[in-house]
């Protein structure tokens, strides 16, 4: 007998996709350096920094790329920092707290973010 789909659906929903993830992680660890709508720049914890992205910018960059409204980032290493354009149609400049304070919430509003039209 096949397994239930809807069942493994649902397991699936629990836990993030690895951008999801990625993401998660990396905004538990930053806060908002400047913001205008359409760009933000956020700095991270030294040590976080060094933990979280070891190597993999490169992921941090294409997980972030994914995210609806999202138009491009840069990465800055020495500074510490990730400047992040997006669509504030799309992604409006007051969501960005929510998606940076690490609750269910922001877990929730980057899913939606994520999923495909």
């Amino acid at each position: 007998m096949p397994a239930d789909p809807i069942a493994a659906d649902r397991a699936r929903a629990d836990i993030p996709a690895p951008d999801s993830a990625l993401i998660l992680a990396a905004a538990r660890h930053c806060w908002i350096v400047h913001h205008v709508p359409g760009r933000i720049r956020l700095r991270f914890d030294l040590s976080a920094l060094a933990t979280l992205l070891h190597d993999r910018t490169a992921t941090l960059e294409t997980a972030l790329r994914r995210v609806r409204g999202i138009t491009g980032t840069e990465i800055n290493l020495a500074a510490c920092s990730l400047i992040v354009h997006y669509a504030t149609k799309t992604l409006p400049p007051a969501s960005w707290d929510r998606l940076l304070e690490g609750s269910p919430a922001s877990a929730a509003l980057l899913a939606q973010l994520l999923a495909s039209d």
